[in-house]
C-alpha cells in the first residue's frame, strides 16, 4: 500500500502541519510538493513567515528516489528564513533528513510541543537533535 503525505494550515497560527504515513512513492512526494508550493506562495504574498510542523512519526526511512524527491521538493518550496521542524521517533530517520540538507532553518524532535514551541520562537535550532 502506498503511503500518504499531506498537509492543512493551522489558522490560529498561519503554520502549515504536514503528516506522512507509510512508505511514499517519489510521485506522491512530487504531488504533496506541488499542493504545498500553491499554499506557501500565497502565505508568502500574504507576508506570513513559513513555519512547517511535518510529522514523520508513521513514516519509516524512504527509498532513495523517495529521499531525492523530498529533497528537491524542499529545495523547491523553502528559502532562508522558514523554519521547518520534522517530528520523528527514528535515528536513521534522522539521519536521512540531516542529510537532505533542506534550505531554511530546520530541526529534528521527537516531542511535538517542543518543535511547536521552537517554530514559534526565534531560537536558533537545537544543536543536540
Amino acid at each position: 500500500m502506498t503511503g500518504s503525505v499531506s498537509f492543512e494550515i493551522d489558522p490560529a497560527t498561519g503554520m502549515f502541519l504536514g503528516r506522512a504515513v507509510g512508505m511514499a512513492t517519489p510521485e506522491v512526494t512530487t504531488a504533496h510538493f506541488d499542493r504545498m508550493e500553491i499554499a506557501v506562495r500565497h502565505a508568502r504574498q500574504a507576508g506570513h513567515t513559513i513555519r512547517v510542523l511535518m510529522d514523520l512519526r508513521e513514516a519509516p526511512v524512504q527509498t532513495p528516489e523517495t529521499a531525492a524527491a523530498l529533497k528537491a521538493g524542499g529545495e523547491r518550496i523553502h528559502r532562508a528564513g522558514d523554519r521547518i521542524a520534522f517530528l520523528c521517533n527514528s535515528a536513521l530517520m534522522t539521519m536521512q533528513l540531516k542529510r537532505n540538507n533542506y534550505p531554511g532553518t530546520v530541526a529534528v524532535f521527537s516531542d511535538r510541543d517542543e518543535a511547536v514551541d521552537w517554530l514559534l520562537s526565534d531560537a536558533p535550532p537545537p544543536t543536540s537533535r
